[in-house]
């Protein structure tokens, strides 16, 4: 209504402005206190942007949610400019891509601020489970427990479930028999529910006498949870043979991570990324958020990773 109370060219520039929705931009160079150039993923646009303030804080790589205007000679960033983690990429540019409303986008954005949710090696939601599960057969369950499980050699029947994440074989249950009483601990609700299901299948006539459970939802309950341990003794990181075997466990996972999947790289293999021009850009991203050299601490090195990679 009030737009032909505007002069012509800064009616023009605001019809322009209407036209303009937010995307995601790859922070290409920085300007400390000038600006920023920027490229617009989804359509492949590039933009001098003039910006003081943010030009301070931004890096090269970075990529950002943002409005890029045209005001006049130059372009600006209008409103906040949020920043989008490379996992999270594609799911923002698919959602952009269907204009949504002002709720979904903000509720997409704003994920980053929820606190981190504790899960096992298979994505399961953590959760200290204890089952203790009265058998009718002590004989004829140790037979199948044997069949199915993997039996830990010790003073009392115990077995394993095993299940390979990450290239690792982990422990997914444990179960001691005592009698008959047989013991299971898990560390989700979803494991548990399996092996008491499969020990169903095994003894008909058995009976859960008891099945606790109690979930880690965040870093707060998992702090409660070990304040209520008893003190174990720490390792000395100082001690050369828990050094070499830190080092060692380290090197060895770095080696495997090479050919795993990476969400943040659309499933695809580290290797397979660098081979790939059009996905290398990514796998650098990620590698440059990896710490480096003596700021690894003894963990991941992205240095390493990169010769191995063929990228330094």
């Amino acid at each position: 209504m009030r737009g032909s109370l505007l002069p012509d060219d800064e009616r023009l520039l605001a019809e322009q402005w209407l036209l303009v929705e937010r995307s995601v931009f790859d922070v290409e160079q920085v300007h400390p206190g000038r600006g920023v150039t920027v490229r617009d993923v989804r359509t492949g646009d590039r933009h001098e942007v003039r910006e003081r303030t943010a030009s301070r804080q931004l890096k090269s790589g970075q990529l950002i949610c943002a409005r890029v205007l045209p005001t006049g000679d130059f372009m600006q960033f209008f409103g906040g400019i949020e920043p989008v983690a490379l996992h999270e990429r594609d799911t923002l540019i698919d959602l952009l891509d269907a204009e949504p409303d002002p709720v979904a986008l903000v509720a997409q954005l704003s994920r980053r601020f929820a606190p981190p949710t504790l899960t096992n090696t298979e994505g399961d939601p953590l959760a200290i489970c204890t089952a203790t599960v009265r058998v009718s057969d002590p004989a004829g369950i140790e037979a199948g427990l044997d069949d199915t499980y993997d039996r830990v050699d010790g003073d009392e029947p115990q077995w394993f479930e095993h299940v390979t994440t990450d290239g690792m074989k982990r422990i997914r249950a444990t179960l001691v028999l005592d009698g008959d009483t047989l013991r299971v601990e898990t560390n989700s609700d979803k494991r548990m529910d399996r092996v008491l299901a499969t020990l169903a299948r095994l003894d008909p006539g058995m009976k859960v006498m008891d099945d606790e459970r109690r979930p880690l939802r965040d870093m707060r309950e998992a702090a409660q949870l070990a304040e209520e341990l008893p003190d174990a003794a720490p390792l000395e990181p100082a001690d050369p043979k828990v050094a070499a075997a830190l080092e060692e466990f380290i090197r060895d996972y770095e080696t495997r991570w090479l050919d795993e999947p990476i969400p943040a790289l659309d499933g695809h293999t580290p290797r397979q990324a660098a081979d790939d021009p059009t996905r290398r850009g990514d796998l650098i991203r990620l590698l440059d958020s990896f710490p480096a050299g003596a700021a690894a601490g003894g963990g991941m090195d992205a240095d390493r990773l990169r010769v191995a990679l063929g990228l330094r």
